[in-house]
């Protein structure tokens, strides 16, 4: 009897185990296929870091361009103004400012267009469409960006307000 007794203690712990183990070993199975799905998971992210990364590099590549552009932009609408301003000084008379002016208008309407170019190039279609509506609904008001016709007007309308006696005042000062 004691043999017995023996095997099925023997016995009992064993199916225990053996319960065990299986239960074990699924779990462990469901752990891999986890940490499997968790693997391409983490690939996935990296994979996305990459391309987030390129695109910030891009993106910093192409501000850099815009910037050096704009410099550029910048550089030669500021010599167009010296060189302008260099012009009007010149001028000793109000005659000879207004001969002047209508002799450039034409490249002052140049210059226009190729800045509402620019503006349209460069703010695309937006802007256009915001400045039709605005005359669409009879917004007169001052336009964000002034243009360089608007100044000389502004400019003119008050050299032509200016009195022959203010006139020499001015020329003498020059």
């Amino acid at each position: 009897m004691k043999s017995m007794i023996g095997k099925r203690k023997k016995q009992e712990p064993t199916e225990g185990y053996t319960v065990l183990i299986k239960k074990q070993a699924e779990r462990i199975e469901q752990l891999r296929i986890e940490n499997d799905e968790l693997r391409k998971k983490i690939e996935e992210y990296r994979q996305k870091e990459q391309e987030i990364a390129d695109t910030l590099v891009f993106a910093k590549k192409r501000q850099e361009e815009y910037l050096t552009e704009l410099r550029v932009r910048y550089a030669l609408e500021n010599e167009r103004l010296r060189r302008f301003c260099e012009k009007m000084n010149s001028y000793r008379s109000r005659e000879e400012l207004l001969k002047a002016y209508d002799d450039s208008f034409a490249s002052l309407q140049e210059a226009r267009q190729e800045l509402e170019n620019i503006i349209e190039n460069d703010l695309g279609q937006g802007a256009n469409d915001y400045l039709s509506e605005r005359k669409r609904l009879g917004d007169t008001s001052e336009i964000p960006f002034t243009t360089a016709e608007n100044i000389v007007r502004s400019d003119l309308d008050k050299v032509t307000s200016l009195t022959e006696e203010e006139l020499r005042e001015l020329l003498e000062q020059l």
